[in-house]
């Protein structure tokens, strides 16, 4: 019985250490990388309050500029890889994963001879959080009054943002931040890799100012 419960006991240590990898470190140049690997998905819907969708993997990371170097990073820099299928993804942002930006076309219209002209509301077609989808704003054809005709179109197209939620909000405070500076810096970077694969065939690769590497997370 003792045998059983020491067995059971060594497995669970195990599992649990696949969930939460000791950190690996590397050093590039003037700079030093500590990254540990996030998969277990309860972890990370305790850390960003969702599984998101169960197709994005997390690398918890820690990069320290030596020497007073400015550090300055993309998130084009990192790559991340699952070698058993080749599934990769560069560093995704958070908005790509729970986007509120919306395109909107907004049109501005002036009259020619008549009393006025006029324009019917816009309408706001499809998209949704976390999607892949964007909304679009239109604006319905303008009906002439009178004797005015329908005018002179011209189209502006912005960039909105409706009010964050709760889930792109915590993707981006947790994230890596990306602005220069020469202070050591911790967060995160999301890559849409399945994270339901064994431990020993990720890789991450950085490719960037400072050098590149691959880090693999072998028990």
């Amino acid at each position: 019985m003792r045998v059983l419960v020491s067995l059971l006991a060594l497995a669970l240590a195990g599992g649990a250490w696949a969930a939460d990898p000791i950190p690996k470190t590397t050093r590039v140049g003037d700079i030093e990388f500590s990254a540990r690997l996030v998969l277990d998905l309860d972890e990370i819907e305790r850390l960003t309050g969702d599984r998101l969708d169960e197709e994005f993997s997390l690398v918890e990371l820690t990069v320290r500029p030596l020497f007073d170097n400015m550090l300055e990073l993309s998130r084009a820099d990192f790559t991340f890889r699952c070698r058993c299928d080749n599934e990769r993804s560069e560093a995704v942002s958070p908005d790509m994963i729970a986007g509120t930006a919306v395109l909107a076309l907004d049109t501005k219209r002036t009259s020619r001879g008549g009393v006025f002209s006029q324009a019917r509301d816009s309408i706001i077609h499809g998209g949704a959080p976390g999607t892949g989808t964007r909304p679009t704003r239109t604006t319905d054809t303008p009906t002439g009054i009178g004797s005015a005709g329908y005018g002179t179109a011209e189209t502006e197209i912005r960039a909105e943002s409706r009010e964050d939620d709760s889930l792109l909000g915590r993707l981006g405070r947790l994230e890596l931040p990306l602005a220069p500076t020469d202070e050591p810096i911790s967060g995160y970077l999301y890559f849409q890799v399945d994270p339901k694969r064994k431990l020993k065939h990720y890789v991450l690769s950085y490719d960037g100012v400072y050098g590149e590497f691959q880090m693999t997370f072998d028990k």
